[in-house]
């Protein structure tokens, strides 16, 4: 998966650690001391990291788990305990001598040396995810009339509508052993959760995740009150812009099987992607039509080699998310093949690109994580400036300009949508004693939940009922907010994208740059935002969204009193 070769030396390593706790942190040897960490911090991650992807590129084989396994139980015990002492340090020292930029690390260092104290509880929740993705051990035989899975695959993008469906159907036989052993894994993760929160001192895995997630600068209450709001008024916007779509190609109402109607699975390859000089060229263009100083800096990435869009080894893009703010090192752009619109995908993870680049060399490991709400909120206003200057590019004809940036409202309402009901699921999860969590409850709350906000998403009842199943959430409980979040401040950034391109493109720089020194309150609003939580600020976005979708030649016409569709 990984183009260069990498050596971690745990022997060495652990001596490393050891000096480091030798040696007495001071005001006159701060940096020096800072550095050293940084050093330890940034190879133990790229170890790490490497580990975890390594085995999520290759669910079928029983060989990266292991290694990752034997990592996981013969090392990472031991850097946890240098961590534990090295954080306590650290937060004593910052109590005595503040220092501006790392309120938020040290506050995330104070918790998660607390989490520390029970090594064994981490390790079992690294080890139960990573079994959770790993299928080696399952039978998964392909369901007749099709020859390979291949076949089937190929069949769910066929043009007509009743091949569609019967592929839809034979790939949920097909995922039945999958979906089973996933649901079963995800089970017994969250009555793990619940026993490192008791453990920890919390009333429930809730307000743990809260900790984890750094949420510091908002509430739940007021988190709460806005997808309240979201789930009362995107519903309506997402059944028209559904509507719209449906109108367009041609059919009487949108399916979940018409994903793979050939309009839309023609989307996946918008651009060619054997031809990387005509797409970088492209890339180039629109960028400048946008802000020179973007196409420059596409550029500059470019030549220093972190955009290696040929290297399509695996479908992954997080392992290059994880690693490129770790190593300071140019890795692979690792592409996905997405339905509905790679290139966007594209442009969402150009998005990180550019503001990890923004971000190294300029903070220390423990403050490169930057608000993940915040690095969504990037990617998806990359998302949103392609669609709105992809036509300066000469990628696409003016037709797929116009499907592609009806696929872009879509992709925002409906992760403000469905984001918002996986959040309120786990809300629930997280809330309900373990004792009465069993897969029965966790199927029917999660029924109950689509059938009022999304029924349409039950069109392929084992595809809808089981996406629960499936997700950033299961590695990061409530970490769907921060797709929800995202898509609600890029509505409200649109505005500023479409009025002044170069502006918008400084201030989203601004706050790239800031990495993770502040909250995610305080980054949207050096981007220029006015978003607070307030039901006030959510109806500005959802109105700027209309905006937009009218400059984009889709009208909506709201329905505030729809909860359905």
């Amino acid at each position: 998966m990984f183009k260069d070769p990498f050596a971690y030396d745990w022997p060495e390593q652990q001596k490393k650690w050891q000096n480091l706790l030798d040696l007495p942190l001071t005001p006159e040897n701060k940096q020096t001391w800072m550095d050293l960490w940084d050093d330890l911090e940034r190879n133990y991650a790229e170890q790490k990291a490497r580990l975890h992807w390594d085995s999520m590129a290759d669910v079928e084989s029983p060989e990266p788990l292991e290694r990752f396994k034997h990592f996981n139980q013969e090392v990472v015990p031991q850097v946890m305990g240098f961590q534990r002492q090295i954080y306590q340090r650290w937060v004593t020292f910052s109590e005595e001598h503040p220092t501006p930029g790392w309120e938020v690390t040290t506050r995330y260092l104070k918790h998660l040396q607390h989490e520390q104290q029970f090594p064994e509880l981490l390790q079992q929740e690294d080890e139960k995810i990573m079994e959770y993705y790993n299928t080696s051990h399952l039978e998964q035989p392909v369901p007749p009339p099709y020859e390979d899975l291949q076949a089937l695959l190929d069949s769910m993008l066929s043009p007509d509508a009743q091949e569609r469906q019967r592929a839809w159907t034979a790939r949920q036989i097909y995922m039945k052993p999958v979906r089973a052993h996933r649901s079963e894994k995800y089970l017994e993760l969250i009555h793990l959760r619940w026993k490192q929160a008791r453990n920890l001192g919390f009333e429930h895995p809730l307000a743990m995740a809260w900790e984890r997630l750094k949420r510091h600068d908002f509430t739940l209450q007021q988190w709460q009150q806005t997808r309240s709001v979201l789930l009362q008024r995107v519903p309506a916007l997402h059944g028209e812009l559904q509507q719209k779509l449906a109108d367009l190609l041609g059919i009487p109402a949108f399916k979940v099987t018409d994903t793979g109607h050939p309009a839309l699975s023609q989307a996946s390859t918008l651009y060619d992607r054997t031809d990387l000089k005509a797409l970088h060229q492209g890339l180039e263009k629109m960028f400048q039509a946008f802000s020179p100083l973007l196409a420059d800096r596409y550029c500059e990435l470019l030549e220093k080699g972190y955009l290696d869009l040929e290297d399509r080894r695996t479908k992954t893009t997080q392992a290059f998310a994880d690693l490129l703010p770790v190593t300071h090192k140019a890795c692979a752009m690792l592409m996905m093949d997405a339905q509905m619109g790679s290139l966007s995908m594209l442009w969402h993870e150009l998005g990180h690109v550019f503001h990890f680049s923004e971000m190294v060399g300029r903070h220390h490991a423990m403050q490169l994580e930057p608000s993940y709400k915040f690095l969504e909120f990037v990617a998806h206003a990359f998302e949103v400036l392609g669609a709105c200057f992809v036509a300066e590019s000469g990628l696409l004809s003016p037709e797929k300009v116009q499907l592609l940036q009806l696929l872009t409202l879509l992709s925002r309402s409906e992760g403000m949508l469905i984001c918002s009901i996986i959040d309120l699921w786990e809300e629930w999860v997280y809330t309900t004693p373990p004792e009465q969590l069993t897969l029965e409850a966790l199927y029917g709350h999660w029924e109950r939940l689509l059938q009022t906000h999304a029924p349409w998403f039950l069109g392929v009842r084992e595809y809808g009922m089981n996406y629960w199943t499936a997700g950033w959430h299961v590695r990061v409980p409530l970490g769907m907010t921060r797709y929800a979040l995202a898509d609600l401040c890029v509505a409200e950034f649109s505005d500023q994208m479409l009025a002044d391109p170069h502006q918008a493109f400084a201030r989203l720089t601004t706050g790239m740059q800031l990495g993770g020194t502040k909250p995610f309150l305080e980054l949207i609003r050096a981007c220029g935002l006015q978003f607070d939580f307030s039901p006030e600020s959510v109806e500005r976005g959802l109105q700027q969204f209309e905006r937009l979708a009218a400059g984009w030649g889709y009208p909506l016409h709201k329905n505030p009193s729809s909860a359905v569709l």
